[in-house]
Parts: C-alpha cells; structure tokens; sequence
C-alpha cells in the first residue's frame, strides 16, 4: 500500500477517528484549535492518506517563530505526548520520512515530537527524557486510596476539613475566578500564564471534559486554590492548578487535590495523570506523596543539517534570573506580558 503525506489534507472526521482508536485528546482537533484560538498559533496537520482516503498516520504541529528560541516546530504546546499517532507502521514511516521536507519547507530549524518514552521506543531520532509525568492508577473507591495514603497527607487534608475549606466543580461559569488565581500563582513562581482566551476555548471545545476546581474558605468564602482537569476517557488529568500563599496553612492545595481524586474516582476514572514535572523538583515531591509513579516522556527531535537538539531547560541562569525578575512584576503586568510571549514558547 502507498501513503501520501501531506499537511492539512484530511477533514477533521478522519482525523479524529484515528485519534479516538489511538492516540489522546491533545492529539485531537479540537485541542488545536484550542491553541489557534486562545495563542494565536499555527497549527500544520500533517497526515499520511492511503489511495482510498484512510489516515493511517497524523502529526499535529504547531509552527513557531520565537523571538526568543528561533523557528521551530512542537507537537504540541502545553501537552506532554501530543506527538504521532497511528494504526500503521508504513504509514507511520512515511510521515516521518517527510519531516525533513516540513523542516525546509517551513523554514524551521528543529521539530519536537512528545512521546511518552515507552509509546515509540523504536524511533531512531536524538531525543531528550529530562521531562517525567507522574500517574496514578485509581482504586475502585475512594476509601481503598484513602487507606493508601501516608498518615501524613491524611492529616493535611483533614487539616483543611478542620478550616471549613469547601469544594466546588463547575464549568465555564468559574472561568473568571480560576483565572485570577492562576494569573497571580504563575507570577509568584516567575512563569508566564496562558491568556484567558485559552481555556475559555478549552471549556467551550470541551464542555463535558474539562472541568474548574474550587476550594473556598467557607461557603461563598474566598478562593484558596484552584484546579482545571481534563478528562480523556478513563483518564483524569490536571495540567493546571494554582494555590494563594496566604492560604498555605490551611492546606488547600492538599484538600483540594485530595477532592479531584475523589471526584476521578467517582466518575470512573482509572488514571490520575498529575502533569510533568522535572525529578526532584517541589512539584514532582508533592505528586510523589499521593502515590503516584513516574512515566518517562521521551521528546524526539527533527533536526535541519547542521542543528543541534536545543537546550531549554529552565534550570539555567538566564532562565532563573528572569524567573527572579518576573516574581517582582506587578500582577497586571506580568498577566499582560506574560500572555503575549507564551506564544512563543514550546
């Protein structure tokens, strides 16, 4: 069988069926519009097509010109394994056989494919595994995971019981709320936030799946910590989430997470998927406490002759110190500039 690889020549019903069988949610349609229309950024579908019309292979990329990274191309932002999916190896090969042609065509000097590591071990392509994602495998009830837990994280939890935190699920009607606690979190840590207009197409896109997260002190309180989970079949998974400090002793980030689970649980979730982290960071400890375990990502790289794997590793000085710089930003300045660079970034 021959495969015709070609950018943007598949309708959006042969896309998906092929993601549904195989891939994730961000690997969908509808996620890549998600990032045209909340970042502005331009998202090439690359597909191989057999003679009668089947997509065997597809490739979401979104097309980047950084001022800051250069011309590159990531499948996909904001996702961890957005990378290629297919139901054939033919056809898987040929799309990557293309890539080199994408590389020149676009002008580009590097693609990202992110793969979970142990999804497409055979690709021989340089690749980098500094990125971990931690998951958990839910019990059948939310006492059996209970039971699991440290004395030391059931007592934080509780600790939030005892200030009368109260939990709340809702849609797109908590968009503003969310928000301003996520926009203020993301300055604190000296990270650029996503623009609202983002997950206001996350909720519209996915109005069933994804899902806002509150914990309030007291009923009609303030907010205290905030989460946004999406759920792609039997899998739960929480990309974003954002605490106030003046809160901290009250533990809200560990009641609400702790809700999230239970919520998972209830709707018949069988992985918690808690996000990437780098090992040993805060962020990777705090996951590690619920029981999760860690699950390589491996990001292949398409390299134009010449180029070399880029190095964007957030643990470097130039990094740190813009991270140090942006903590001292005002909150409406940081939202403001932040929403505009994070274009452009991978």
């Amino acid at each position: 069988m021959s495969w015709t690889v070609g950018a943007d020549t598949c309708e959006q019903g042969a896309w998906d069926e092929l993601v549904q069988r195989r891939g994730c949610v961000y690997q969908g349609w509808d996620f890549a519009a998600c990032l045209q229309e909340g970042l502005g950024q331009r998202i090439v579908h690359l597909c191989a097509v057999d003679d009668a019309g089947a997509v065997g292979a597809a490739l979401p990329l979104a097309v980047i010109r950084s001022p800051l990274f250069g011309r590159f191309a990531v499948s996909l932002p904001v996702s961890d394994h957005a990378g290629l999916v297919h139901d054939d190896e033919e056809a898987r090969d040929a799309l990557l056989d293309a890539l080199p042609s994408v590389l020149e065509k676009e002008g580009i000097d590097w693609i990202e494919l992110r793969h979970f590591a142990d999804s497409l071990p055979e690709l021989s392509l340089p690749f980098s595994e500094h990125k971990i994602t931690l998951e958990l495998t839910l019990p059948s009830s939310s006492d059996e995971l209970w039971s699991s837990l440290k004395a030391k994280v059931r007592n934080l939890v509780r600790k939030g019981e005892k200030a009368d935190l109260v939990y709340r699920q809702e849609g797109a009607e908590f968009l503003d709320t969310f928000y301003r606690i996520y926009a203020r979190n993301l300055r604190d840590l000296g990270t650029p936030c996503y623009p609202r207009a983002f997950f206001a197409a996350l909720l519209h896109r996915f109005p069933q799946a994804a899902r806002i997260h509150l914990a309030t002190l007291g009923e009609g309180g303030p907010v205290t910590a905030v989460g946004l989970t999406l759920r792609d079949g039997a899998r739960q998974q929480i990309p974003f989430a954002a605490s106030l400090s003046e809160y901290r002793r009250h533990s809200p980030n560990m009641f609400l997470y702790w809700k999230m689970l239970d919520d998972a649980i209830g709707g018949g979730s069988e992985v918690f998927d808690f996000g990437r982290s780098t090992r040993d960071s805060g962020t990777h400890r705090f996951k590690r406490q619920w029981g999760a375990v860690e699950r390589p990502l491996r990001w292949h790289y398409v390299l134009a002759p010449g180029k070399r794997m880029p190095e964007l590793r957030v643990d470097s000085p130039k990094y740190q110190l813009a991270e140090r710089v942006w903590k001292h930003l005002p909150v409406a300045v940081a939202t403001a500039v932040g929403t505009r660079l994070v274009r452009y970034l991978p």
